[in-house]
């Protein structure tokens, strides 16, 4: 028969290795997530520069048909299209700004509220297994 001793002693090893297998599962629920959301948002931001660069080269562009000798209606719809496309752009980094802002702000928290949780259940594994040596 096993002593109490052996018994204590089994039951520390096998919270040990179910701990051990709650930080096996633990990535898929909290830094998988956040990595994902990070992996989208540089796809986003990579293609920026490009964004406005385009922007740059419609500003250069009515610049010189500003200089050129062109009809005023011409001209006029020049500007109208190099100011369209300016404010686009402008509305739309406002917007991107605000909703990267709030989707990492809710993402940073639910990945937070999962290592607390995480962290949680690994000291009640332990706790629970303390009071076995009572």
């Amino acid at each position: 028969m096993y002593s109490k001793a052996s018994v204590d002693v089994k039951s520390i090893g096998s919270t040990y290795i179910l701990i051990g297998k709650l930080y096996e599962e633990q990535a898929k629920i909290d830094w998988l997530p956040l990595f994902d959301k990070l992996y989208i948002y540089k796809g986003i931001t990579s293609s920026l520069p490009d964004i406005l660069n385009l922007q740059k080269l419609s500003e250069q562009k009515k610049r010189e048909c500003e200089r050129n000798s062109m009809q005023q209606s011409t001209l006029a719809d020049v500007r109208k299209r190099a100011d369209v496309l300016t404010y686009t752009v402008f509305a739309e980094l406002n917007h991107f700004q605000n909703e990267r802002d709030t989707d990492l702000k809710l993402t940073m928290k639910s990945f937070l509220q999962e290592q607390l949780n995480f962290y949680k259940n690994i000291v009640c594994k332990l706790e629970d297994t303390l009071r076995q040596f009572d």
